[in-house]
C-alpha cells in the first residue's frame, strides 16, 4: 500500500509563527535563563537564600505561563489529531475484536485437538473410540468431552501460552522483579512513600527537596 501525507505542513514555518506571536514569552525565557547562569553555587546568606526563593517562584510562573499557552495554542491541532485518531482507532478496534473473536474460535478448537493427541497416545486400542472429560484442573469442573479423531496436518491448530488472568493477591512479585522497569518501580515506589513516609522501604534511599509552599 502506497504511504501518503494528506496533511502537508511547513514544520518548519509553524514553528516561526508560534515563536512570532509569543515574542514576549520567549524574551522573559532568554532573560530568566541569563539570570539562572548568575545563580551561585552554595546560597550562604539570608539574602541569597530570599533570592533564591523569589526567583524559583518566578520560574515556576513562567512554566506555568508556557503551559497554558502551549495548551491554548495546539488545542486546535490536537482536537484534529483526536479526530484523525478516532477514525482510525475505531477500524482498528473492530478489526482486532474480529481477530480476536476467530482467535478464540481457534483456541478452543486447538485445545480440542491437543486433548485428542493425548487421548490417541493413550488409548489402549487405536481404532477404538475414545472418549474423555476435560477437566478444568484447578476448580475440578467438567469444561466438555473430547473424542479421538484424525486432525489433517494442514488443519491443525498451532497453541502458545498466553496470560489469562491475575490473581494480585496471590501473585509472585519477587519472581517478576527481573521484569519489571524501573520506571514501573519508581511509580510504585513513590506511591508507597505517600501513604508510609520515608525510609520505610528497603532498597529505596530518601532525599528532602524544596517545595513552591
Amino acid at each position: 500500500m502506497a504511504k501518503s501525507n494528506i496533511f502537508a505542513i511547513d514544520i518548519d514555518a509553524a514553528e516561526r509563527s508560534v515563536a512570532e506571536a509569543n515574542a514576549e514569552l520567549v524574551q522573559r525565557h532568554t532573560l530568566l535563563l541569563e539570570a539562572f547562569d548568575r545563580i551561585p553555587t552554595t546560597l550562604e546568606t539570608a539574602e541569597n537564600i530570599e533570592r533564591a526563593k523569589r526567583f524559583a517562584r518566578q520560574l515556576n510562573e513562567s512554566a506555568q505561563n508556557c503551559r497554558r499557552i502551549r495548551l491554548a495554542d495546539t488545542k486546535p491541532i490536537r482536537d484534529l489529531l483526536r479526530r484523525v485518531d478516532d477514525f482510525f482507532k475505531k477500524m482498528e478496534k473492530q478489526a482486532t475484536d474480529a481477530q480476536n473473536f476467530v482467535l478464540e474460535a481457534l483456541s478452543r478448537e486447538g485445545r480440542l485437538q491437543a486433548e485428542a493427541s493425548r487421548l490417541d497416545q493413550t488409548a489402549a486400542v487405536a481404532s477404538s473410540p475414545v472418549v474423555s472429560l476435560i477437566v478444568q484442573p484447578e476448580t475440578g469442573e467438567i469444561l466438555g468431552t473430547a473424542q479421538r479423531r484424525a486432525v489433517d496436518n494442514a488443519a491443525a491448530v498451532q497453541l502458545q501460552w498466553a496470560v489469562d488472568r491475575i490473581d494480585r493477591a496471590e501473585i509472585e512479585l519477587e519472581a517478576l522483579r527481573p521484569y519489571l522497569t524501573d520506571a514501573a518501580l519508581l511509580h510504585a515506589v513513590k506511591a508507597h512513600l505517600k501513604a508510609n513516609g520515608p525510609n520505610a522501604l528497603t532498597g529505596a534511599t530518601y532525599v528532602q527537596q524544596a517545595t513552591m509552599d
